[in-house]
């Protein structure tokens, strides 16, 4: 299982593959199970509510 960080799983989110290491994207793609902290969905509200998300 590989759990992704706040700024990966954002970055990923809003523009997919392309701003991701061919690294990351590679380990993403081997492993069958993805996963995000709560600590991180956390992170994620506030970011929109500060109207700081990557991509605004």
């Amino acid at each position: 299982m590989i759990v992704l960080d706040t700024h990966t799983w954002v970055k990923w989110i809003i523009n997919g593959n392309q701003d991701l290491s061919e690294k990351i994207v590679n380990a993403m793609k081997l492993d069958t199970h993805l996963a995000v902290s709560a600590i991180s969905c956390m992170e994620v509200s506030l970011l929109e509510k500060r109207g700081r998300l990557l991509g605004k």
